[in-house]
Formats: C-alpha cells, structure tokens, sequence
C-alpha cells in the first residue's frame, strides 16, 4: 500500500487518512484540539469593578466573561453564548470553528465562571481615609477657587492611575483642602491647575512613618491663586493693560505699547473685561490717532482710541468702562 507523508510532521500515513486535510491524525488532533478548565473561579472588587485577572476595571462582569473566552481561544473563529446564572456566576457555551486547507472542524466547549467578591487594595484604603497628599487651594476669590476645586476633580477622573482618588475635601477660612491618594497625581494636578488659572505652589512634607525601612511623608501642595487670569484687561494708574502671565508675580502689557509692569498677586486691580470677549468690527474711517467703528451692541458709530495700524477691519472689547481697540497681538 501506497504511503503517504504528514507534510506538518513528517509521520508516514495511509493514503486515505485525513485525505481532505492532508495531514495525520494526531496533527489534526492537535490543531483543533480545545484546553479549558471546565469551572473556574475569578476575584472581583464588589466597589469598583476591578478585576486583578486583567489588571482593569469593568462595568459589568459579563465583560470578564466575553474577555476570558476570547483569551481562551485567541486567534480563532469562537461562537458562544453567556448565560447568567445568577448575580455572580455565569454559564458559557458555544463552539470553536477551525479551517485547515478547505475543510472546517466544529469543536463545543461548556464551563462555568464564578465570581469571587472582595475589596481591592485601593477600595481598602479609600475607606480607611487613606491619602498621601493635601492641595490647599487658596484665593481671596471663592469664585477661583471653587474653579480651581473644579479643574482638580475632571483631572483626577481622568485619570487611569488607580491611586487618582479625592479621600476628602474640606472648606477652610480662605479656601478649599482636597486629600488624594497618590502625591505623584497631586502634584501633576496642582501644574495643571496653575497652568490655565495661573499662580503659584509651594510644596512642604510631613514625615508620617516607615515602610521597608524607608521614611515615609505626607506631601502638602500649597496652591495660591491670583484674583485675576491671563487674558483680563484691567486699569492700573490710569492705563489699561492685558494681563499676560500669572505666576508668583503679575505681568501686565499696556494696550497703547511700552513696558510690561511686573506686580505683586495681591496687587489690587480694576478689571474692566477678558480678552476672550474681544469681536471684530468694520472700520468706517480713521486718523492718526482714532478710529470709528459701528459699536457692537447699539449699532451706533463711534469714535475710540487707535492702538494700531489698521485697514477695514479691527478687533475691539466692550468693557465697563466703554469700547477699547486691541492690538491683534493679544488675541
């Protein structure tokens, strides 16, 4: 009898022996073989959904479950079904579709997945009041501040670190104290918040204890905010200027050209309106030293201070004090 040789093996095989396939027996076996526990058992956190399987949270458990038999049977064509059981167990079954040349094998599979409920580490500790950093947001404005509370509450759920948490927060005389749970978040937070509201922040650590022989702090960022932000416009000394950086000091550049004034964030200035609110108007006529514009509310021409060169258009702010002119520079 005429023998034939496994091109995956090279085991000699009967000329009739897996004809279609063209492969021996335990090659094919092998192929389409399925390995699977037939129950088992997954730690979940009741709190937040995380589950330390995949390192991840989940919304439902079912996701766990359609996530388990895809790992299972990574890179092939898997049909199934998920049945849930009860509020912790679930039931799978369904088949596994494999293609070797131009045949298809069908194999069934059926296991069980139940759900072991516990706190995680982090779930643990959020209800201990653990915390590692304090932002002490602080302003003479309640407005900024609350602005500020604000900006660290979007950033911190954003986060995908797990440690991103709020402990606590609480009103004090001048501000708002916020408890999280991991200082390298605090810190990148309390940048943030002073990179789109300006001001500054001062970093001071407590010694709280020992871990594996290594001192242990409590890290607290001092965040002090300005009454004003970048982009307002303001009076000082009977000159109007735009606010173009808060940090530890004010830096204000006069509308008319000249010097940027460096001021003290305590300093008390007129704001008169923000940048953010400038339009664009049609420039009916000018001089050297004035242009008239139709006023953007009242539709009445005007006559106002020129603090540029301009052809037929000019960029212009309605500010209580009445409409100003500003240069393109500062939009």
């Amino acid at each position: 009898m005429r023998k034939y040789v496994c091109p995956r093996c090279g085991r000699e095989i009967e000329a009739m022996e897996n004809h279609e396939i063209g492969l021996c027996s335990q090659c094919v076996a092998e192929l389409t073989s399925l390995q699977y526990k037939s129950s088992v058992s997954v730690e979940f956190c009741s709190r937040c959904g995380f589950c330390p399987m995949y390192g991840m949270k989940f919304e439902d458990l079912e996701e766990v479950v359609h996530q388990m038999v895809m790992d299972s049977f990574e890179g092939r064509n898997v049909e199934f079904d998920i049945e849930k059981r009860s509020e912790n167990f679930f039931r799978v079954h369904g088949k596994v579709v494999d293609r070797i040349g131009e045949v298809e094998t069908e194999k069934m599979f059926d296991f069980f997945v139940k759900f072991v409920p516990k706190v995680c580490d982090v779930c643990s500790r959020k209800a201990g009041g653990y915390y590692e950093a304090i932002i002490q947001i602080r302003s003479p404005s309640r407005e900024k501040c609350l602005q500020a509370e604000s900006l660290v509450k979007d950033m911190i759920s954003s986060e995908s670190d797990r440690m991103a948490f709020i402990t606590k927060r609480v009103d004090v005389r001048g501000g708002i104290d916020i408890f999280i749970g991991s200082k390298k978040i605090a810190k990148k937070v309390c940048s943030h918040v002073v990179s789109e509201m300006g001001g500054s922040v001062k970093t001071s650590a407590t010694l709280v204890g020992k871990k594996d022989g290594k001192d242990v702090y409590r890290v607290t960022y001092s965040l002090r905010l300005p009454l004003l932000a970048k982009g307002d416009v303001v009076e000082w000394k009977g000159r109007t200027y735009v606010v173009t950086n808060v940090g530890e000091k004010i830096s204000l550049t006069p509308i008319e050209g000249g010097k940027v004034v460096v001021l003290p964030l305590d300093e008390r200035l007129d704001v008169i309106g923000n940048i953010g609110d400038v339009v664009e108007v049609q420039v009916l006529s000018s001089d050297e030293s004035a242009i008239e514009v139709m006023h953007p509310r009242t539709y009445e021409t005007v006559w106002i201070r020129k603090n540029e060169d301009v052809r037929d258009r000019a960029i212009v702010l309605l500010t209580k004090k009445g409409l100003i002119h500003i240069p393109n520079k500062f939009v």
